[in-house]
């Protein structure tokens, strides 16, 4: 799921959940913008974009496939030609586990 501001609508995006090895994947069409103009935050269920442009920051928000699962310690985010692609653990969330006797 993600929120979307709405200078940044159009730009291609793919978002997806790799099952065998627990990562969150999203790579996003930034050109024009530069590495520079990227600032990528991870957050607990919550990973956000910003680009900055000239007329002001797009945002883009993402969050982890279900609200029992968090992101975790591992990712990185690699810019090549206008594309940006993150990558992200996923883990169960600590504070929905379950706890047993």
């Amino acid at each position: 799921m993600s929120t979307v501001s709405p200078r940044v609508a159009n730009r291609p995006t793919q978002y997806y959940y790799d099952s065998a090895t627990d990562r969150i994947d999203v790579v996003v069409d930034v050109s024009p913008a530069e590495r520079d103009d990227l600032t990528v935050l991870v957050g607990d269920d919550r990973l956000e974009l910003t680009i900055d442009g000239p007329d002001g920051p797009d945002e883009r928000a993402f969050r982890t496939p279900s609200a029992d699962w968090a992101f975790g310690d591992d990712h990185d985010a690699i810019y090549n030609n206008g594309v940006l692609t993150i990558s992200v653990e996923t883990e169960p969330d600590a504070d929905d586990a379950e706890i047993i006797d």
